[in-house]
Order: C-alpha cells, then sequence, then structure tokens
C-alpha cells in the first residue's frame, strides 16, 4: 500500500467516468504526481503518488487505474515520464508521437483500429457459440484494447502484492504463482473500482421497479425544494434542502424495494456496503454481503468467466452498454452468481458500469475512510450545459465571486443549473430537471444542508477563472451524513478534506505553449480570450467532443495535450493558486501530501501563500 503521510491520514484519487477524455486526463494527473518527487517518512525522494492509497476509478477512470498497477511496462514508459510538465516546453512533434507502451497509445485513435473493431464484430456474429457469450464480449473487447497492448495476461486471478500473494497459496496449494497478477515492484497505489449490481439475471423487473422510486422520490424532492424556495422568496429565510434519503427510503417498499446496488473491488476484496433489502428471483435478499477475496468471487456459469480476473472486473466498472437496466442492455451486462446467504444460496447477478450507481469515483473512497480526496470534474451535463460547454461559459453567466454581491442568489441558481446533478447530489442537491435511469437520488453524503460548500466552491473557481488558473480548490472538513446505501455512516468517520479539480484551459497554461505547436488559422491568435487555443484540432481540448463516434477518433496530439495539462496543474499548483484579487484561494497539494522536502521550501511555500482567504468574510477574498 501507499507510504503513509506524517498525519497517518490517507489520500486518494477519484478518476471519474468520461469514456476516453476522463481516462486520458486521468493519466495526465497520474503522470504529474508520478513525476513529482517528495520526501517520504524516512527521508528519502519519492514519487508523490507513492503517498496515494487508491485511485478510485468509475468507468472511463476505471481503465488508468487498473493500467497504472498492472501493465507489464515500467512506469516512466507507461506514463511517458520524460515529457516535461512545463507547456513552454512542448512542440509539434512531441504531439503527434504515441509511443505503443505509453498509457495514451490505447486512449487516442491508431492506424488500422476501425478494421480491427469491424473485424472482431464480425468474428462474434459468424462464432457458432458465440450467442452463449454476450455477457462475456465486454470483457473480451475491454481486454484487446486496453490490456493486451501492455503485456497483460488474460484470465488470471489478482492480488495486491508478493505478500498477499504468498498468504493465499499457504491457505490454498491448489494454486500457483502463475495463477496470479501482482502490480509491479514500484507501484503503491492500488486500484479501487465501483460496478453496480442491477438484478438478478432472470429480474426483467429489477430496474423498472427502480425507475418508479427514482421518479417518485425526485418529483417529491422537487415539490418540496419548489416550496421551499418560494418560502425563502416571501420570508426572507432560506429553508434547507430536502433530505433525498429519508424520502427513498419512505418509497422502497412500494417500489419492491429494488435499487442498483453499488460494489467495490480492491485487489484484496469485493464487497458492498449497502445495508437494505431488495427482491431477487421473487424473494428477499438481505444485504450487506460479506466482503470476498477477489479470486473467490463467484462464477459466471458454463459458458462464461470461471476467475474473478481483472477485465472483468473493469469491463464490470466500464460497461456502459450494460447500464440502463432495460432487457437489450442485459444481454451485455456482466453476469456472476454469488452467494447471498449463509443458507449457501446462490443467485446469478448482472453487473454494469460503475456510472449506473456514481459518476465521481468520490463515495467509494469515503467507504474505505480515505480523508483526503482529490476528485476530477470533467463530465458536466445538464440541460443548460453539454459535455463542451467550458467553465469560461459558466461564468460568464454566473461569474460572482462573493456571496454579497447583489444579485448572488439569481447567480447561483443559475450556476447550479449548469452543474451535473453527478456532483452536486453528493451535497443533497438533486438539480431541477429530472434525468431517468441515474441513481443520483441515492448518493446524498455530504452535510451541505443551505449549499454554503456549493457557494464556496462557486466563487473559488470563478476567482480562479478570472485569474487564468487551474480549477482546483479544497473543500476542508466535509461533514459526512448517514447514507445506508453506501453503508457510510457520520459516527464513524465523520468528515473528509475533499479538493476539487474541474478540467478548464487556463490561460496561464495555453499562453505559455509556443505558437508552432498549436499554429492557428490564418488572421487569427494563438488562444481566445478564455485561454482555449484557436487551432481546431486543439480547440477542444480538455472538452472533448463526446459523441459515440468520436471516442474511436481522438487524435495523440489531442490524447498528449489532455496529458500535458494534467501533469502541468499538478507541479504549477503545488504550492498553491491565487485567486483574481491576488488572495490564496487553494492552498496547495504540498499541504495535502505534507511532503515539503526542505527548509528553503517551507519559506517559499509560506511566501507563495500568502494572505488566505477567510471563509467567514462571505468567501469575497477569493
Amino acid at each position: 500500500m501507499a507510504t503513509t503521510n506524517k498525519k497517518d491520514e490517507e489520500i486518494g484519487l477519484a478518476l471519474a467516468g468520461g469514456i476516453v477524455r476522463a481516462a486520458s486526463i486521468s493519466m495526465g494527473l497520474i503522470r504529474g504526481f508520478v513525476q513529482k518527487q517528495i520526501v517520504n517518512e524516512e527521508g528519502k525522494d519519492v514519487p508523490a503518488m507513492n503517498m496515494i492509497s487508491y485511485n478510485s476509478g468509475i468507468s472511463g477512470g476505471a481503465i488508468p487505474a487498473v493500467l497504472y498497477a498492472y501493465a507489464d511496462v515500467p512506469t516512466d514508459q507507461l506514463l511517458d515520464t520524460a515529457r516535461s510538465y512545463k507547456p513552454s516546453k512542448i512542440t509539434l512533434e512531441d504531439l503527434d508521437h504515441m509511443p505503443p507502451t505509453s498509457m495514451g497509445y490505447v486512449f487516442a485513435e491508431q492506424p488500422g483500429q476501425l478494421f480491427r473493431v469491424i473485424k472482431y464484430i464480425f468474428e462474434l456474429i459468424l462464432g457458432v457459440t458465440n450467442i452463449f457469450k454476450l455477457h462475456s464480449m465486454y470483457v473480451t473487447t475491454v481486454y484487446r484494447k486496453s490490456f493486451k497492448p501492455f503485456g497483460i495476461p488474460k484470465n488470471k486471478n489478482f492480488t495486491s502484492g508478493p505478500e498477499e500473494l504468498e498468504e493465499i497459496l499457504k491457505e490454498h496449494p491448489d494454486l500457483t504463482k502463475d495463477d496470479f497478477l501482482i502490480p509491479r515492484e514500484e507501484v503503491r497505489t492500488m486500484p479501487l473500482l465501483l460496478f453496480s449490481m442491477m438484478g438478478a439475471r432472470a429480474d426483467l423487473d429489477y430496474m423498472s421497479n427502480y425507475d418508479n422510486l427514482h421518479q417518485d422520490c425526485w418529483h417529491e424532492y422537487h415539490a418540496q425544494h419548489t416550496l421551499s424556495i418560494f418560502t425563502a422568496q416571501t420570508s426572507g429565510k432560506f429553508v434547507k434542502l430536502p433530505n433525498m434519503t429519508q424520502l427513498v427510503l419512505s418509497h422502497m417498499k412500494e417500489n419492491g424495494g429494488n435499487v442498483p446496488i453499488p460494489f467495490t473491488g480492491t485487489a484484496s476484496s469485493i464487497e458492498t456496503r449497502y445495508t437494505g433489502k431488495v427482491m431477487m428471483k421473487g424473494q428477499e435478499v438481505a444485504f450487506p454481503l460479506k466482503p470476498v477475496v477477489p479470486f473467490k468471487w463467484g462464477d459466471d456459469g458454463l459458458f462464461g468467466e470461471k476467475r474473478f480476473s481483472l477485465e472483468l472486473m473493469t469491463s464490470m466498472s466500464t460497461n456502459f452498454p450494460g447500464m440502463t437496466g432495460s432487457f437489450s442492455a442485459g444481454l451485455l451486462s456482466n453476469l456472476r452468481t454469488i452467494k447471498v446467504n449463509d443458507e449457501g444460496q446462490f443467485i446469478t447477478q448482472q453487473f454494469a458500469d460503475g456510472g449506473a450507481t456514481d459518476l465521481m469515483g468520490i463515495i467509494p473512497l469515503v467507504q474505505h475512510r480515505v480523508k483526503n480526496i482529490i476528485g476530477i470534474f470533467d463530465y458536466n451535463v445538464t440541460k443548460d450545459a453539454d459535455l463542451e460547454t467550458s467553465y469560461a461559459d459558466i461564468c460568464r453567466v454566473a461569474g460572482a465571486t462573493d456571496v454579497r454581491d447583489p444579485d448572488f442568489d439569481a447567480q447561483f441558481h443559475q450556476w447550479l443549473k449548469m452543474m451535473t446533478s453527478a456532483f452536486t447530489c453528493l451535497f443533497g442537491y438533486f438539480g431541477t430537471e429530472f434525468m431517468p435511469g441515474k441513481a443520483r437520488i441515492l448518493n446524498h453524503i455530504f452535510d451541505d444542508p443551505h449549499l454554503e460548500r456549493m457557494k464556496e466552491l462557486m466563487v473559488k473557481y470563478n476567482s480562479l477563472q478570472k485569474a487564468g488558473e487551474p480549477l482546483i480548490v479544497n473543500l476542508k472538513d466535509l461533514k459526512i451524513l448517514d447514507n445506508p446505501f453506501w453503508g457510510v455512516t457520520a459516527e464513524d468517520f465523520p468528515s473528509v478534506n475533499l479538493t476539487m479539480i474541474w478540467m478548464n484551459m487556463p490561460k496561464k497554461f495555453s499562453k505559455r505553449v509556443p505558437i508552432e505547436a498549436v499554429p492557428p488559422p490564418p488572421g487569427m491568435p494563438k488562444i481566445d480570450e478564455d485561454g482555449r487555443f484557436n487551432n481546431e484540432e486543439m480547440r477542444s481540448v480538455p472538452e472533448l467532443k463526446s459523441e459515440v463516434t468520436n471516442y474511436l477518433t481522438y487524435t495523440n496530439k489531442q490524447i498528449n495535450m489532455m496529458g500535458y495539462l494534467g501533469s502541468w496543474l499538478v507541479h504549477h499548483a503545488w504550492y498553491g493558486l491565487k485567486g483574481h484579487d491576488g488572495r490564496v484561494v487553494f492552498d496547495g497539494f504540498a499541504e495535502i501530501f505534507d511532503g515539503i522536502p526542505e527548509v528553503k521550501d517551507k519559506k517559499t511555500f509560506k511566501q507563495e501563500v500568502g494572505t488566505r482567504h477567510d471563509p467567514t468574510a462571505g468567501y469575497g477574498a477569493c
């Protein structure tokens, strides 16, 4: 596991979903933490990444989380760490070059890729027995696309390292070392993946029952929320938000009690901490189930995957085709036959993308009691914003930097409309539009009834945006709420420190990239007023277009620029960031890692931080 810091408080990266564009920015962030050297408790220079316990990956974030630990490629080659983090050093040749040993190689379009995809589909269609293997199709796709290029053997058990493997082999003499994968020797950070149980294979109405529950709860929430807004307008007093968790619990019985259940997988344990009962195959099944080591966790029947392999766990976490809960989606979901009680009863359950229950990767880290969480905000979809909406676009219509601004409330409500409920739901805000098929109603874990922490985030993001900085804000001492769907309790784990990174294109990055690397159209400047490149290929970075046809067509240049941006922001923000008025908004990654190496660096840190923003002053110092 990771080297612990001086405060003995673990650090985790939350690598959010968002398919390939999420994977590429996660790659860059991991590269930055590997490049950044700090001094550990033993006085040795180590990568900052060694202090991180988990890469919590969901959907697109799951691929880099797993590859970082298990790819059979040296870390410096896998992450291409020889690349400079300085934007001034970027060249057109560097952008176009993608080594086949680099993680980015499987994210970018490569010659012959489309032909290989078509060939694979035909092989599946023409295979006589493939009709029995539909549930394994996505596993094979993940393996061929993401694992095989890095020498990861197929269909192996996996564990956390030599010590754990030795213990397993002592207890199970029928197994050998060749049956297992272990992380590379230099790796200290383990993957933590989320996947979603979508009911038993025999239950065609499991998710339809949940859809009814979702709709009933959301509409009641919306009615109560609307009333609270009206009350606030007439009385001048803000009425706190309805508690969605209580609404769900009150409606569960009438809707069969069915919800998509979050499971997490690490190298040492497969588990769910959901506390409650659901109906499966016409009978009540009580959760949580007992944690199981991965190599003992179920099987997939006669034609499926007997071993719970690394590619199977990853395919569960990334299986977006199977997450809708429909019959056709069920054909592509992953299956696992799981023991559901002490009487030895087994039920074959359907599993799909972790994004069916969460998209941010934050809650699994809270479950595992990780105190310091660094999350990436990359997949923002609402009625008022889409995946290509930049934060500069949001700041133009809701750019307040002080809660004392006369029209702050109006701007804040507009800002909330442009924030995905996949994130705001963590704070108890579920948006103004019903979004079917999403399990956001289960995810209220932070105690913020008046959305004060959301307001803090808004004004700090806006201040950094106006300063041309990356958008990185640390919400310290976020209070935890009891949540039975995730098995989180405030008594056991009262608070976390959440650092949220919204991936924007900071002017301080784009201005330093040489114009030769990103040539603009004739007669146009290199960047626009927001800091985005005018170069046609680079204009959409980091908000890469996200239509289905785009996922296989991102270029080497685009993926490499995502990587450069991710690694730069780690170094640039290491000792803190100042907002548009010169005051400190983010205290720096150094404070989180508690690894400032020398006295002179400590002095530099204090000089860089300067005057901190006082949140009691209405966030106006941002």
